[in-house]
């Protein structure tokens, strides 16, 4: 069983891999933790919030917001594209 730490970087990198195979679009949390929870037993949307904050953070993700700003739809940017490429 993997370490928490090992397991937050997991999610990190499911994440961005994701997002990468989907650029051009938005998703929230919780579409991605349906795609997600087939590889990652347990998956919350907290730790696929916690996950995007990182990557926004590192300039990877950025943030679109629904019209009243309740929902938060994640995409890659052009450095999580580039660093995901990288680490193939």
């Amino acid at each position: 069983m993997p370490s928490d730490q090992e397991r937050l970087e997991e999610i990190r990198y499911a994440v961005r891999a994701h997002l990468y195979d989907r650029q051009g679009v938005s998703q929230s949390a919780g579409t991605i933790r349906r795609n997600l929870s087939r590889e990652i037993r347990d998956l919350t949307d907290a730790e696929i919030e916690d996950a995007c904050r990182l990557l926004v953070d590192l300039d990877q993700v950025a943030i679109d917001t629904s019209e009243l700003g309740s929902t938060r739809y994640y995409r890659i940017t052009a450095a999580g594209i580039l660093a995901h490429e990288r680490a193939r």
